[in-house]
């Protein structure tokens, strides 16, 4: 069976007001959805370095003593680093 359909994105100049930074809710998995999201190309760079954080070392103080390191986990870890 298909999955239920998605509600739209809202539009994103309402959106820069609060951040600009759109992610369905659902599949978290303790973390945030990470298979989409809508964004303005300023919140773009930060949204999409996680892997480049994670392996300069920028991300390891951050991760360090966990064990629920899910790529969810991950980008939420990341994005509230990043002030997100």
């Amino acid at each position: 069976a298909a999955p239920p359909p998605r509600p739209p994105p809202p539009p994103l100049s309402p959106m820069a007001a609060v951040g600009g930074l759109w992610i369905p809710s659902g599949e978290d998995y303790f973390g945030i959805n990470d298979r989409w999201a809508v964004m303005p190309r300023g919140v773009a760079d930060q949204y999409f370095r996680r892997w480049k954080a994670l392996a300069d070392g920028s991300l390891i103080p951050q991760l360090e003593g966990r064990s629920d390191l899910v790529p969810a986990r991950l980008l939420l870890i990341h994005l509230h680093a990043q002030g997100i």
